[in-house]
Order: structure tokens, then sequence, then C-alpha cells
């Protein structure tokens, strides 16, 4: 990412023992309010992360495990109300340092971890907090009870038999 980032807490790759680093982020008022903007929220009361960075010592691999909580509050798709949610999210990243390789052929295995390239000698745990947010927002919130008139109308029709040509007794004709 290019310029300042809203919420960041770098930790050094060296320093992480091999054994693994706990760590608890809580955003403060401000990161929160920089981070709903650049997300595209009305405003985030709440975003907190706890978890373990370990580095393995046999291979050049970092895993970020844990969790996030949030409060969030978007604006309804269907009435523009505030809409507050609770968010909760898992973290499972694995990281390799080094530039991301070239490949030809991109394969998705759905099952297995893909592991990210970490360039330089730091690890942002703080963006990885919101990256993990962003993907976890609902992207459709709405307000209680709110409809959509088309689905309104829909509901209503099931309740009707369709019209059938000729039951006016007049052939195709109304």
């Amino acid at each position: 990412m290019v310029g300042e980032r809203e919420f960041s807490r770098e930790i050094e790759i060296a320093r992480i023992p091999t054994g693994g680093r706990r760590f608890a982020i809580t955003a403060e008022p401000g990161e929160r309010a920089a981070l709903a903007a650049r997300l595209g929220v009305e405003r985030i009361d709440r975003l907190v992360a706890e978890g373990t960075v370990r580095r393995r010592a046999a291979e050049p691999l970092v895993t970020v495990e844990g969790r996030l909580e949030a409060e969030v509050t978007q604006l309804c798709v269907v009435t523009l109300e505030p809409v507050t949610s609770r968010v909760e999210a898992s973290l499972l990243r694995l990281f390799v340092p080094g530039p991301a390789p070239t490949v030809e052929e991109i394969v998705i295995d759905p099952l297995r971890e893909e592991v990210e390239p970490l360039e330089g000698d730091r690890l942002d745990l703080g963006e990885l907090v919101a990256e993990e947010l962003a993907v976890a927002l609902d992207p459709y919130p709405r307000a209680p009870g709110a409809a959509l008139v088309i689905e309104q109308a829909a509901a209503g029709e099931q309740g009707r038999q369709p019209a059938r040509p000729g039951a006016n007794g007049r052939g195709d004709r109304p």
C-alpha cells in the first residue's frame, strides 16, 4: 500500500521467536475513523485482534493465527439506515520472505492456504487485520425488516393464481 496505513502495527520478522509471539492489538479512535473511510462504512466503534505469530526455524515461513472482533456500522442497502453489527473472523495467513515469484499459471486450491510474499523485514499485523475485516464485512447489510419493493411484490404474487387464457369465457381475449 502506498502512503501511511490507517492501522499499522509492524513487527520485525527477525524478532519473532521460533516458538511464537503472542499479540493483542486495538485500533485507536483516529485509526478506526480512517479505516472506516477506507472501507466505505459509516464507522467502526471497536476493532481488536489477538493471536500468535510464528516463525519456523527449518523453513522461511511466518504464520499468523488468531481472531479479530469489531463493531461496525454500515448503511442498509435498502433503506440507507445505519445498521450496527458485530464482526468476528479467524485469522490464518502464511508468509514467506522475498518478492512474489512469477508464475505462468495460477492454480487455486480452496483447501490449501496460500503463502503470500513478504517483502522487507517487517510484517504489519494492523494491515493484516484491516484486510481480514474488509473481507468479513457484510456486503449487503440490511436493517431489521427492510425489504426491497421487488421482494414485496414477488411475495404478493405468490399468493395469486396466474391468469389463464380464455378464463373469461371469451377465448383468448380479455
